[in-house]
């Protein structure tokens, strides 16, 4: 299939506020492309070069993004001949079945507060600012739809600030639950004004702890975030 640049820039540019970093816009596009079945089992994807230049990102973080899905065996590259999309596995949908709400939430109270040491001592100024910016755009959103996407591009962006290949693959997973319309609609029905600037709020006291390089002040923080979103989630 032909790359086809303007339908995956034009899904981009729908969000609120700034436009995403290249490489961010280009991990969504492709996970994007792949749940939704725009991509089918022996589609051919767009050379690194042709993604590069299309997403202003240098092909070795193409190269890398590829690998992660690769990985997890979602897409095959062969040198010669091209990177191509697999069947993709029907596992999301059952552990969007099969979770429940507290199993998830204990789940991230295990994983993501560890994800403060990592940051901390691997995080870019660059990756730091773009926590930053959510967190503003979070603030000033205006809808509920906007706020839960950039909560999910925040909690993404704490994963690839993190550098581990392996524990960014777990929270593709667990996002992939979370972005499913049954979980969105259970969250919505516990989450109003106030609790959306509560939100923002604690993502702004995790940021602020990170770019202090404060780990321990970071965790605190994400387990304080996290505790308040189970409890409302949970109840």
């Amino acid at each position: 299939m032909e790359f086809q640049k303007e339908s995956m820039e034009t899904s981009a540019k729908n969000l609120v506020g700034v436009p995403r970093a290249g490489e961010e816009r280009l991990r969504d596009d492709i996970e994007g492309n792949l749940r939704s079945g725009e991509w089918r089992e022996g589609t051919k994807l767009p050379t690194e070069r042709a993604l590069s230049e299309a997403y202003s990102v240098s092909r070795a973080k193409v190269r890398r993004i590829l690998n992660q899905f690769e990985r997890e065996g979602r897409i095959s590259r062969t040198v010669g001949s091209g990177t191509f999309v697999n069947k993709q596995s029907k596992s999301i949908s059952e552990d969007i079945e099969a979770v429940s709400p507290q199993e998830l939430m204990e789940v991230r109270l295990l994983i993501e507060p560890q994800l403060a040491d990592l940051i901390v001592k691997r995080a870019s100024i660059s990756e730091l600012a773009h926590l930053k910016e959510l967190v503003e755009l979070g603030k000033r959103a205006t809808t509920m739809s906007d706020f839960e996407e950039l909560d999910h591009r925040f909690h993404m962006a704490l994963t690839v600030a993190a550098k581990n290949d392996y524990l960014a693959l777990i929270m593709r997973r667990i996002q992939a639950v979370r972005e499913s319309p049954e979980w969105i609609s259970m969250r919505r029905r516990g989450l109003n004004s106030d609790r959306q600037k509560a939100y923002a709020a604690e993502h702004e006291e995790i940021v602020r702890a990170l770019r202090a390089r404060d780990a321990d002040a970071a965790r605190s923080a994400i387990v304080k975030h996290l505790s308040s979103v189970g409890q409302n989630v949970i109840q």
